[in-house]
């Protein structure tokens, strides 16, 4: 998966997509919003530069990166 740390509301807030498999094989992916890990790989990129930071817009009711 993929995603990104970014501060909304003055806390970290991790963005994360996944990629998942079923004791079958079978592969499921989306938005991991909680759970237990037991095990995984995992690379952060770190980036040089302003922190990002999210607000809530009110037109499309997300919390979005602010400029």
């Amino acid at each position: 998966g993929t995603g990104n740390v970014s501060l909304k509301d003055n806390e970290i807030f991790i963005h994360a997509h996944v990629v998942l498999g079923d004791e079958n094989g079978k592969a499921f992916g989306g938005h991991l919003y909680s759970g237990e890990i037991f095990a995984c790989e995992l690379f952060i990129i770190p980036s040089k530069g302003e922190i990002l930071k999210r607000e809530f817009d009110e037109i499309t009711g997300l919390s979005l990166w602010k400029e």
